[in-house]
């Protein structure tokens, strides 16, 4: 389940806010999590086709069952993830009808379990449907 609320500040400046809730029901407990995130960006329109955006969220889950000798004793796994993304992509390139966007992803796990720590950074490249 999320909410998000997308508001056009001016013609050029578009904000986005997102929150959202879910669980995990796995057969195993060890798998079983409930999660909460929030999202928060803005995307501006330039000059010359061109559109910039950035987001920030942060992810929180929470497991269940038992990780040991993963985690101490008696504590259930608990990871905290971070991530920021940059787009841009520009509306004059085109090629039937859809706009390649770059973005420059980093993201970040803070986790109470060993292993599954990670910071990792990366390129996502998508197209775009221009109306």
């Amino acid at each position: 389940m999320f909410l998000a609320l997308d508001r056009v500040m001016t013609p050029t400046v578009k904000i986005q806010l997102a929150i959202g809730l879910g669980h995990d029901s796995t057969k195993e407990k060890k798998w079983r999590n409930d999660r909460r995130w929030l999202r928060t960006g803005i995307e501006v329109t330039l000059p010359k086709g061109f559109n910039v955006g950035g987001q920030v969220s942060l992810r929180w889950n929470d497991y269940e069952g038992n990780w040991f000798p993963h985690t101490p004793a008696n504590e259930s796994r608990k990871d905290r993830t971070y991530s920021y993304r940059i787009s841009v992509h520009n509306r004059a390139v085109s090629w039937q009808g859809f706009s390649p966007r770059f973005a420059l992803v980093h993201e970040d796990r803070k986790t109470n379990s060993q292993l599954y720590d990670y910071s990792r950074t990366g390129i996502d490249v998508s197209f775009v449907r221009l109306f």
